[in-house]
C-alpha cells in the first residue's frame, strides 16, 4: 500500500470506516501509523479510541512527531505514554508529560541531571511559575557546580 492509497482511504472514511482500515492494517504496524497518523492531523478527534495505539507508533516509527502528538491529543493516557517514553528514555517527552500531569519537579530534576540544559531549567521554572522550582533550581546548582558551569 502507497501513501497514494492511505490518502484514498481517508478521502472515502465514509465507505471505508476507520475500524476496518486500522484492523486491516494490524500486521502492518508501519502503514498503521501513516494513516493514524494523517488521521490525526486531518482531525484530532476522528480516531481518538486509537490514540493509546498511537503513542506506541510514534515511538517505534516517528519520534520526530511524538511530543507534538502528546501536546495536541486531548484523548492520549498520559500514565501509558509516561512508561513507554520512560522505557525508552525519551527525555523530552517524558519531561513533558511529567509537568502536564503536575509532576513538575520530577521534571525539573530530569532537565537538569539527564538533559544538563541550563536554559531550559530556567525556562521550564519560568513556565511553572512555581518558588518551590526556582528554591530546587538553585540548590541543584550550588550542590553540582561542575555540571553547571556555563550558568
Amino acid at each position: 500500500m502507497s501513501l497514494k492509497a492511505v490518502d484514498m482511504l481517508l478521502d472515502n472514511e465514509d465507505k471505508i470506516s476507520i475500524d476496518r482500515v486500522v484492523e486491516e492494517l494490524e500486521n502492518r504496524p508501519e502503514l498503521q501509523h501513516v494513516y493514524l497518523h494523517k488521521l490525526f492531523k486531518r482531525d484530532h478527534h476522528k480516531g481518538q479510541r486509537y490514540h493509546e495505539k498511537q503513542i506506541s507508533l510514534y515511538a517505534e516509527y516517528d519520534r520526530p512527531n511524538l511530543l507534538p502528538f502528546l501536546r495536541d491529543s486531548t484523548h492520549c493516557p498520559l500514565e501509558k505514554a509516561l512508561e513507554i517514553c520512560q522505557q525508552r528514555n525519551f527525555v523530552e517527552e517524558t519531561v513533558y508529560l511529567l509537568s502536564r500531569m503536575g509532576n513538575s519537579r520530577s521534571a525539573l530534576k530530569m532537565i537538569m541531571e539527564e538533559l544538563q540544559d541550563v536554559d531550559k531549567a530556567i525556562e521550564f521554572a519560568k513556565e511553572q511559575d512555581d518558588g518551590e522550582l526556582w528554591e530546587d533550581l538553585i540548590s541543584y546548582s550550588i550542590d553540582k557546580p561542575r555540571k553547571w558551569e556555563s550558568f
